[in-house]
């Protein structure tokens, strides 16, 4: 069981084009989008989540094309953070996370304990009983981080779910940027969630990442693990730039640096 993208393709009102893009996302993987700007990694994020309907080729869950599953089920098997993830009604932080639970029958001793986890693992637990709207941007990611959590946090399910993110640490602090990415790696270690992020930061991807997708110009260059997928040709093709490779001391893969002029 798998979230699969079969010869998908996308093309927008304003002639942005992917294109036969083939890839998996498995449970018990982090999987991270790279490639440059207007590469279509939030494209692609929108496909597999199904909020995009793709003109080329189909995405499954579980062999079941994506449009064909009802809704609230989808909700409870797959959550979205979108880059920009946007709400201005003066909602308590608690609420928002809280937000999370509606694919779920309503248990409130289960939804207040699910909640409450989830605001301790993404640090704003004191922000509980503040309003959203007065939160810093960092702020906000994070109970939107809690809140997608809470989504696919139902412990009495047995099949596997899907999270998919779009740039989630880009206004986060590198505090919490770490510790959320250590968060999502132990979450795939169990084997029943698969993680699907886009990130800019390539020795990130590196560290975290058990598998990378390379996108350039809307098309699939690479996907794979690190050391497949983060060649120098790969890189210096597609960036533009001269970089080398060292060795990162805790495995086999690597940072990159880019030499001085």
């Amino acid at each position: 069981m798998s979230l699969v993208a079969e010869q998908l393709g996308f093309h927008s009102e304003n002639e942005f084009r992917l294109q036969n893009i083939c890839c998996e996302i498995r449970p018990g993987e982090l999987s991270i989008i790279i490639g440059p700007n207007g590469s279509g990694k939030t494209s692609l994020i929108k496909l597999l989540a199904g909020e995009l309907a793709p003109t080329q080729g189909r995405v499954t869950l579980d062999n079941v094309d994506l449009h064909d599953w009802h809704s609230g089920k989808l909700a409870q098997r797959r959550a979205v953070m979108p880059q920009h993830a946007t709400l201005d009604f003066p909602f308590r932080v608690r609420d928002v996370v809280a937000l999370g639970r509606s694919p779920y029958p309503r248990d409130v001793q289960k939804d207040t304990t699910l909640v409450e986890q989830a605001m301790r693992h993404f640090d704003v637990e004191v922000l509980g009983d503040r309003m959203y709207t007065t939160l810093s941007g960092g702020e906000r990611q994070r109970v939107h981080l809690a809140r997608v959590w809470v989504q696919l946090s139902d412990p009495e399910g047995i099949f596997p779910r899907y999270l998919l993110l779009d740039e989630p640490t880009s206004a986060l602090d590198m505090r919490h940027q770490r510790e959320f990415l250590s968060l999502l790696k132990q979450s795939v270690s169990g084997g029943q969630m698969g993680v699907v992020a886009v990130l800019h930061d390539l020795s990130s991807a590196v560290r975290y990442a058990d598998r990378l997708i390379l996108l350039n110009e809307g098309e699939l260059v690479a996907a794979g693990t690190c050391k497949q997928v983060m060649t120098p040709e790969n890189i210096q093709n597609i960036y533009q730039i001269p970089v080398e490779f060292l060795p990162y001391t805790r495995g086999e893969n690597h940072v990159i640096a880019v030499p001085d002029d």
